[in-house]
């Protein structure tokens, strides 16, 4: 059952029971009420309807929230799978977490992720590594946004921000690497691609850095 239509209607309902109550208050005299206590029947029937209708959407708000229960979790586990896998692409920590397992906690994400050793790591790779390494990022951006636009509303607000600045660091940290790698074969192209490595260093490390924050705020 939505809550809505109830709220809706009672709350119009409510304020023209009250009015029409502060109207025969103020304007008929006492002696000439058609019931005694009038005013005071009134606000009781008034009260008890406002409580009834509190208590019944308290009710219904719990077994809403319990009814999607499944499906919040579920577009959680969704959402970390998805960011696993691009905080191991961006912060180059390979296919699997410590141990062989699945899970990358945040101090292995965070432990070699400043833009330092991204830098390093990114100047390692040739031509074809390079272009695989952006491709990927590009594709997680695609995911994650795709993932987002569908399941919005069962995410907080405070998690669609967190999702928001991750998709940001992620649309131009390909963009900066690609835009070095277009130089890479031209006269002091060398220059212009470390430039452009760099900067894809210090976004990624930014990137790696919203993705540990929104970690905590999706487990």
């Amino acid at each position: 059952m939505n809550r809505a239509p109830l709220l809706k209607t009672f709350v119009p309902l409510a304020v023209a029971m009250a009015s029409c109550l502060a109207f025969v208050a103020y304007t008929v005299p006492r002696e000439k009420w058609p019931i005694d206590d009038l005013a005071l029947n009134l606000a009781s029937e008034l009260f008890g309807i406002i409580l009834t209708v509190w208590f019944v959407d308290q009710i219904l708000k719990r077994h809403e929230q319990q009814r999607w229960t499944p499906v919040d979790e579920t577009v959680a586990s969704v959402f970390r799978i998805s960011l696993q896998g691009l905080a191991r692409e961006a912060a180059f920590q390979g296919i699997a977490g410590p141990a062989g397992t699945l899970e990358l906690d945040r101090d292995t994400l965070l432990a070699g992720a400043s833009a330092d050793a991204i830098y390093k790591r990114l100047s390692s790779l040739d031509r074809n590594q390079l272009s695989l390494h952006c491709d990927r990022l590009q594709s997680y951006h695609s995911e994650i946004q795709t993932l987002l636009l569908l399941h919005s509303q069962r995410l907080t607000p405070d998690v669609v921000s967190s999702v928001l600045r991750v998709l940001f660091e992620l649309a131009r940290t390909p963009r900066a690497l690609m835009e070095g790698e277009r130089h890479r074969d031209q006269l002091g192209g060398e220059l212009m691609l470390n430039h452009q490595l760099d900067c894809g260093a210090h976004y990624a490390s930014r990137l790696v850095d919203n993705l540990a924050e929104l970690f905590d705020k999706i487990e």
